[in-house]
């Protein structure tokens, strides 16, 4: 456990199988600096936390957790991990990202456009954006969107849920207890159970 970490430009981060490393505050890595991290690992950090601008050979998490108090900032460069984020807020940015491992928040969760998670993702509000993955179940206690060309496999539960046109899909069952609205081409693979359903335009499906 420490206030800051100290590190120079070019420090790794090294977490080992078993040990945790706990950071009282917020941190963000530099484009040089680099975090490892395997097995049963964990990062905590009581602040927020950024990746968002580490370079992506630098950023080398092949197990265990992050758990950020305040928001978990991914993805101004292309960049994976292998970890389950727990967090305040995620925001997977503005390039391509892969997170294989849950992604869980109280708060916000915004997945850039072609991003991959391979795994549960929950928040009050979930927004993926066009050709996003996910595989995993997706719950909101608010809103979920899902943007043109998106996929999630798996169940989807979220009082008002949205498949934007076009192409939006949904291998699963949904469960939105306000309002589903499908937009032009999307399709849901599964049962659905909804309060007001609105189809936007031409070729929605449910099947």
């Amino acid at each position: 456990s420490c206030p800051t970490t100290g590190m120079n430009g070019n420090d790794t981060i090294y977490v080992a199988a078993g040990y945790t490393l706990r950071i009282n505050g917020s941190f963000t890595f530099g484009f040089n600096q680099g975090l490892v991290m395997v097995d049963t690992a964990r990062f905590i950090t009581t602040g927020s936390l950024s990746v968002a601008d580490m370079k992506a050979n630098n950023l080398d998490v092949l197990g265990g957790s992050i758990e950020v108090g305040g928001t978990f900032y991914m993805g101004n460069v292309t960049q994976t991990i292998s970890a389950d984020v727990k967090a305040g807020g995620v925001q997977l940015g503005t390039s391509n990202v892969t997170v294989n491992g849950s992604v869980t928040s109280t708060g916000l969760v915004t997945i850039s456009y072609g991003s991959k998670i391979y795994g549960d993702v929950s928040g009050t509000v979930v927004n993926a954006g066009p050709s996003v993955t996910i595989g995993g179940s997706v719950t909101a206690s608010s809103r979920f969107s899902l943007g043109s060309s998106g996929t999630v496999t798996g169940d989807v539960t979220a009082p008002t849920t949205e498949l934007l046109a076009s192409g939006a899909k949904v291998n699963g069952n949904i469960i939105a207890s306000t309002k589903l609205t499908l937009g032009s081409s999307a399709s849901v693979g599964g049962n659905v159970d909804t309060g007001d359903l609105l189809l936007q335009s031409s070729s929605a499906t449910i099947n």
